[in-house]
């Protein structure tokens, strides 16, 4: 399932290369076409770098794969002050690219329901802080489609970065990391807003990224834990 090997060094040129074999591994559940290796040469373009002639991807595949990897990394790591870093990659490509960024290429070729529900997040975030003002016919596209993230989903998604990725603030006491990351995950899984919030306390009580949540002796030590940091 890994989708590329250990990074190469070279040192004369002072430059590490990973090479890849697939943008994502197997086991990402990303879907659709629009990630294909077979497919990647046709979606680049011609470029430089550092004098060199290079390929990218064009600006619409950059975007998607920038959102889907920051929606994949924050679903499987929490939130992790490094996951703010796509959000500024996002802005400076935008920026770059101003009134040439084909939206409708983007629209045409997105397959793929996570990376749907990643550029809802990535982009909302950034148009809430009037970031990008251009992506508004976009995301009124994307919301036609059928999704996971409804209102609800997306006020809570979005309530966890503001306090926790963009502010910083620390979660309270009685919520751990993998308490947090169950919520997220919850937020964007299948199913109506009512089920997943009857979740979200089994899974407090019992959390899914502890192998040990159904142990007593566990239990035991959490509770204790948590009464001493209360006192």
């Amino acid at each position: 399932g890994a989708h590329h090997g250990t990074p190469l060094h070279d040192p004369r040129r002072r430059a590490w290369t990973e090479i890849h074999t697939a943008l994502f591994p197997v086991d990402a559940g990303i879907g659709g076409t629009l990630f294909d290796a077979s497919r990647l040469r046709e979606r680049s373009v011609a470029s430089t770098f550092a004098g060199r002639t290079v390929f990218r991807f064009t600006p619409e595949l950059q975007l998607a794969y920038l959102a889907t990897g920051w929606l994949r990394d924050l679903s499987g790591n929490a939130m992790h002050p490094t996951l703010a870093v796509p959000l500024f990659d996002a802005v400076y490509l935008l920026k770059a690219e101003g009134n040439r960024f084909d939206w409708d290429a983007l629209a045409r070729t997105l397959d793929n329901e996570m990376s749907a529900m990643a550029l809802d997040l990535m982009l909302t975030q950034l148009q809430r802080r009037g970031l990008c003002p251009n992506a508004s016919p976009f995301l009124s596209r994307l919301s036609q489609r059928p999704q996971r993230l409804g209102k609800l989903e997306s006020r809570i998604i979005h309530r966890m970065l503001d306090d926790h990725l963009i502010a910083g603030r620390p979660f309270p006491r009685y919520i751990g990391s993998w308490h947090a990351q169950g919520i997220f995950n919850i937020m964007l899984a299948p199913g109506t807003p009512a089920a997943k919030l009857a979740r979200i306390p089994w899974n407090m009580a019992f959390p899914p990224a502890i192998p040990e949540r159904y142990d007593p002796r566990w239990q035991f030590r959490r509770v204790a834990a948590l009464l001493r940091r209360e006192r």
